[in-house]
């Protein structure tokens, strides 16, 4: 990011984004992609706003992903567009995930937040706003706080006997039910 505008930086139909040492991190990168992958192999966060003009896939979130020492940096991905966003996996070693959509639902198979000991905040924050609800495959943060705030209602994405959450504090609301 180059100054501070609303205007995709980025459009393509996959975007597949890959950094040493974080993703937009001296600003939030605005993209517009249906299909998206963005990892950061050492430290450093990745920040993203998605201009979303139809349903989008993000197979792939993650900071600390070269194998090495524990790698910190935290994953923002906001969406906008009305259109439903699917979160296939996002991970940090050492970080918090914040994932929202605005105007419709919000799927997540697999999400864990690593927290190193000692570390600061590594929690998960799941919300979608004025509509949407939010369907849970597997949401991981041991040690700290998994946050869902629903406009519409918190769901399971498929039916199973295992845990959804799994945090040490759990905040859930939802405008139509959980």
């Amino acid at each position: 990011e180059l100054g501070a505008d609303a205007a995709a930086d980025l459009r393509a139909g996959t975007l597949v984004l890959a950094a040493g040492t974080g993703i937009g991190t001296a600003g939030r990168l605005e993209i517009e992609a249906s299909v998206i992958t963005a990892t950061s192999s050492d430290s450093g966060a990745i920040d993203l706003a998605n201009l979303a003009s139809s349903s989008v896939v993000a197979i792939l979130l993650q900071v600390g992903s070269d194998g090495g020492a524990m790698e910190t940096g935290a994953i923002t991905f906001a969406q906008t567009g009305g259109f439903a966003l699917s979160v296939l996996a996002a991970s940090t070693q050492n970080g918090s995930i914040q994932l929202s959509n605005t105007n419709a639902n919000l799927s997540v198979e697999a999400v864990s937040a690593g927290r190193a000991t000692g570390s600061g905040a590594s929690g998960v924050s799941l919300a979608t706003t004025s509509s949407g609800n939010i369907y849970l495959g597997l949401v991981e943060a041991p040690g700290d706080t998994v946050a869902i705030s629903a406009a519409g209602s918190v769901e399971e994405s498929t039916s199973d006997a295992a845990a959804d959450v799994v945090a040490e504090a759990l905040t859930l609301g939802a405008g139509a039910g959980i």
